[in-house]
């Protein structure tokens, strides 16, 4: 017995001990981590100008459309713009700097990020900076593999550094996107300073994106949608189709009546309602809805998205303008807003809204300038997204039930007298800049309007 409790006490030292142990190398790393100078040097922001007038030739929409069809898409991309791109994002994220280097193997990321806007900022006192690189390398086919990662002196195993930033992106909604974009990449290479990237969406590609807003489950409730589109479309006299076209509100009533319909038929439905809630039913029927009229505000047929051997027979959608507060591009931002928070979140969609009127402001390179007519439609359109995800069965019946909500001011504030069309020195000179109290002072009057919307309330 005695020599029982020996072995017993000797497994309990060695598992202090190797315990110890760890602890003491999980310290020496932490304290490895922190640097005390930065990687990266600070330089001043450019504009990526030639990067911005090929993306901004991606916002034609049947380009984009013969892309996510199969048609090889092929982008030269300025290595210095690229590394604008990441200089400006550092920045903006997290108060760093990053920059960009190539060679015929290998494109390395470098980036520089205080550690007190880290969660080791209480490792600051052994040095100020977190100084991360990556390299990536490329490959005859598709999108390049993660070669190397080191984070201050150490480095870090490519695998273990494709699951953090996995769990990182999924955190944020962001890793069924990553994930197709890399799956799309034919082909990377450079060449004369340039990144020539091959995109290419095979018909396995064409169906998982359409599933990032309406799973294929739910594929057959998106045709019935874009039928009732199709006959309240046809409703409006040809001489009409134009202008005053079909107002948003109108449209959202009759496909919404019908979401209202389907979602008690199915919950008097005894194995149907037995496998989903009434939640989840809503949220089903309300994403295809809502798919279903941003398709027809921005013109686009279901045709174009489905896969064709999915798509079938469908009727025609009536070339009708559909307008809120009677403005075609209005109608376009909400929707396409609404869309976009569906699929990645409310919060990286006002990024994007944010980073797509900066883009704007630079008139040189093609933007009409920054509106915050554009920018109210966008938060909007947002926020209608975050509801239809967060609370469906209120969206549900507040779009669809007895009080009809049939003005354009139920969804949308009057935008008469805000700024439109700022060019970036213009917008830098009244308001700072996106990070500026100006501006956010202005984005917060906005939300606070927006939050009293019928619609949302």
């Amino acid at each position: 017995m005695q020599g029982g409790w020996r072995w017993l006490w000797r497994g309990v030292a060695l598992l202090v001990l190797l315990g110890l142990m760890a602890a003491a190398a999980m310290a020496v790393l932490l304290m490895s981590l922190p640097q005390g100078a930065a990687l990266v040097p600070q330089a001043p922001v450019t504009r990526p100008a030639e990067s911005l007038r090929e993306v901004r030739g991606l916002m034609h929409r049947g380009l984009l459309f013969k892309t996510l069809h199969g048609e090889p898409l092929v982008l030269n991309l300025p290595l210095a713009d690229l590394a604008s791109v990441a200089q400006d994002a550092a920045g903006r994220v997290a108060q760093g700097r990053a920059r960009l280097r190539a060679d015929e193997q290998v494109l390395w990321l470098e980036g520089s990020v205080p550690v007190r806007a880290t969660p080791l900022a209480s490792l600051s006192a052994l040095g100020e900076w977190l100084n991360v690189t990556v390299g990536l390398r490329w490959r005859e086919q598709g999108a390049p593999e993660l070669a190397q990662v080191k984070v201050g002196r150490v480095g870090v195993p490519p695998a273990l550094a494709l699951w953090v930033a996995r769990q990182a992106l999924a955190r944020h909604e962001l890793l069924e996107p990553a994930e197709l974009l890399v799956a799309a990449v034919a082909q990377a290479q450079v060449a004369d300073e340039q990144l020539l990237l091959t995109l290419h969406w095979t018909p396995e590609l064409q169906g998982r994106t359409v599933a990032l807003v309406v799973p294929a489950e739910d594929w057959p409730r998106l045709v019935a949608y874009h039928r009732v589109v199709v006959q309240a479309l046809s409703r409006v006299p040809p001489a009409m189709r134009y202008r005053p076209g079909m107002p948003l509100p109108e449209l959202m009533r009759a496909v919404f009546v019908h979401a209202q319909q389907r979602t008690l038929a199915t919950s008097l439905m005894p194995a149907a309602s037995e496998a989903l809630s009434a939640q989840d039913v809503a949220a089903r029927e309300n994403r295809a809805a809502l798919v279903a009229v941003a398709l027809a505000a921005n013109r686009l047929s279901l045709h174009q998205l489905l896969p064709r051997s999915v798509a079938g027979v469908l009727p025609v959608l009536p070339p009708v303008s559909v307008q809120l507060l009677a403005r075609e591009d209005f109608a376009q931002h909400y929707t396409l807003s609404t869309l976009l928070s569906l699929m990645v979140g409310g919060r990286v969609a006002d990024t994007v809204g944010l980073y797509k009127e900066m883009a704007d402001a630079d008139k040189g390179l093609g933007g009409s300038g920054f509106s915050f007519n554009d920018l109210v439609m966008n938060r909007a359109g947002i926020r209608l997204g975050q509801r239809a995800r967060q609370d469906p069965v209120a969206l549900l019946h507040r779009l669809g039930g007895e009080a009809a909500l049939l003005s354009d001011r139920d969804f949308v504030p009057q935008v008469d007298g805000l700024p439109e069309f700022l060019n970036r020195p213009e917008f830098i000179r009244r308001f700072g800049g996106l990070n500026d109290a100006r501006f956010r002072q202005v984005l917060d009057a906005m939300d606070q309007t927006l939050a009293g919307l019928p619609v949302l309330r």
